[in-house]
């Protein structure tokens, strides 16, 4: 005859939970970090002391070097964008079309994922709206 267990049951939640949980957060920090910065630069963009007013966005469109930038920006953009379908492409089709080892494919799967997991920009970018000089925390 066996002692009766005296350990507590352990409470799991169900995967639908954490995953609903896991989502929940992710779309209140997209909304703290990316949508509430992006509102607030466009408003103080249109409204001017407290009226409507497009006068930031003319005075930026008639500098030089903010239109040199805006070009350079597109371009960069324009790079970024089809190397990076070239490139995406290029694994895609080696992943399905090629026989390769299990640790290749294994490889590749994993190197394809980085840029989604640890996007530097993206994270400084947040750090300063939410603790620069006039951040969303700090102001």
């Amino acid at each position: 005859m066996s002692a009766p267990s005296t350990a507590r049951p352990q409470l799991a939640l169900p995967d639908w939970a954490v995953r609903e949980g896991g989502l929940l957060v992710i779309w209140l920090l997209l909304l703290l970090f990316v949508v509430y910065p992006l509102v607030m630069l466009s408003q103080r963009a249109v409204f001017d002391d407290g009226g409507l007013s497009l006068g930031a966005f003319g005075a930026t469109l008639k500098s030089p070097s903010n239109l040199r930038a805006l070009r350079n920006s597109l371009e960069l953009a324009a790079l970024v964008g089809s190397a990076g379908t070239a490139i995406g492409f290029v694994f895609a089709f080696t992943v399905e079309r090629v026989r390769l080892a299990e640790p290749v494919r294994w490889l590749i799967d994993r190197a394809t994922f980085l840029p989604l997991i640890s996007p530097p920009f993206t994270t400084s970018i947040a750090i300063v709206f939410s603790f620069g000089p006039r951040g969303l925390i700090t102001y």
